[in-house]
């Protein structure tokens, strides 16, 4: 964003692939940015067949970015945030999921939020983030196993 103004140039869009809903309200993420002159970037999309890269790769590889949108639920949304929290910049969570205790704002009223973005109009609040490493092996119950998979693969990575 412009220094004060707010104004969006390029927006990273992070959506759960496997949600229709969320599949639906990409496009219409995409489709007002087009409408409003702003460039967009599909970021870090799951892609099965590509590494997994760094926070920081894949902000670069996204371009200059002033927004990361998220659409899906609260995993969709901690993966933008890494992504936002690497290039310095807000992430703006819509829930399209199932609990959505992080995200903000509702698909229905995407635009509304991307127009108060736009115009510098919205509030932005500042949230910690902590990382975490393991010193040893992840041991997990045997019965867990089934409750952390998601999606495509298990929640922790091996």
């Amino acid at each position: 964003m412009s220094e004060g103004d707010g104004t969006l140039h390029r927006v990273g869009i992070v959506e759960h692939g496997g949600r229709p809903a969320a599949v639906k309200a990409a496009e219409q993420v995409r489709r007002w940015c087009d409408d409003h002159g702003v460039g967009w970037a599909d970021i870090d999309v799951w892609d099965d067949d590509a590494p997994r890269r760094s926070a920081h790769e894949e902000a670069e590889r996204a371009g200059h970015l002033d927004l990361v949108v998220t659409l899906g639920g609260d995993g969709t949304f901690l993966r933008g945030a890494r992504i936002a929290l690497a290039a310095e910049i807000p992430v703006l969570g819509v829930d399209v999921g199932r609990v959505g205790f992080l995200t903000e704002v509702g698909v229905d009223d995407v635009e509304t939020a991307l127009e108060a973005v736009h115009h510098g109009g919205a509030r932005i609040e500042q949230r910690l983030a902590l990382t975490m490493r393991a010193s040893r092996p992840l041991e997990l119950p045997r019965e867990m196993e089934s409750l952390l998979r998601y999606g495509r693969g298990p929640v922790l990575p091996p």
